[in-house]
């Protein structure tokens, strides 16, 4: 009986522990990274100056999401209209995961087209997207991004080389963006490429970036 109970067990296991086990380390890395991305950023000060029509005003966020889900980390990064916090232009949810390898990795999901009833304003609640499940509400996108430490203490996300994730925004004259994230405490500089549904490049930031400033750090007051 003893033997039969302890079989169940070990094939409950997998089941039941579903996060990626990081270590000390790696989950004080995750946290720390976090902290540093969590912010609501513009780059207006770069928009006041540039003749650069591709770098017109833009506002993003990033903050946790899904906060319950112990031993995991997820997160929101989101395009908004300046000035109209209330629904992101385009989101794509971050889930940290670890490789074969045992490199860190955030592997990206999108909201399904026809999942437009989700609420506004989400990054203000104590814990956002509580009641969502991310099997059932979210789609897994075929990319990811690599996220590593930098030498000068930044954080650098990159996708794959050439391996662009799909936007589903109605606004955006775009369906493929190639994501390059360099993050600092105060800053997030964006090298991404943008790319219309037949596969032409049609908006190149690799040489002259997107410079969004952190301008407030507490979800609360995005």
């Amino acid at each position: 009986m003893i033997k039969q109970l302890l079989l169940l067990m070990g094939c409950l296991m997998p089941i039941v522990t579903n996060a990626q086990n990081f270590t000390k380390d790696e989950a004080k890395f995750l946290t720390k990274f976090f902290k540093t991305a969590t912010g609501m950023y513009t780059n207006q000060k770069q928009a006041e100056i540039t003749k650069n029509p591709h770098l017109r005003l833009s506002e993003a966020r990033w903050f946790p999401v899904m906060k319950h889900r112990k031993g995991e980390f997820w997160i929101s990064i989101g395009w908004y209209m300046p000035g109209d916090p209330k629904k992101p232009m385009g989101e794509k949810i971050l889930h940290a995961v670890k490789t074969e390898d045992g490199k860190i990795e955030m592997e990206i999901y999108s909201f399904p087209k026809d999942f437009e009833d989700r609420k506004f304003l989400e990054w203000k609640k104590k814990n956002p997207y509580a009641d969502l499940d991310p099997v059932q509400d979210l789609q897994k996108d075929d990319c990811s991004l690599s996220l590593e430490l930098a030498d000068d203490g930044s954080y650098l996300m990159k996708c794959e080389e050439d391996v662009p994730c799909p936007i589903f925004s109605p606004l955006a004259p775009f369906d493929k963006i190639w994501f390059h994230f360099k993050m600092r405490p105060k800053q997030a500089l964006a090298f991404n490429k943008h790319y219309t549904p037949d596969g032409k490049l049609i908006i190149d930031y690799t040489q002259e970036p997107l410079e969004m400033d952190r301008v407030k750090r507490n979800p609360k007051t995005f």
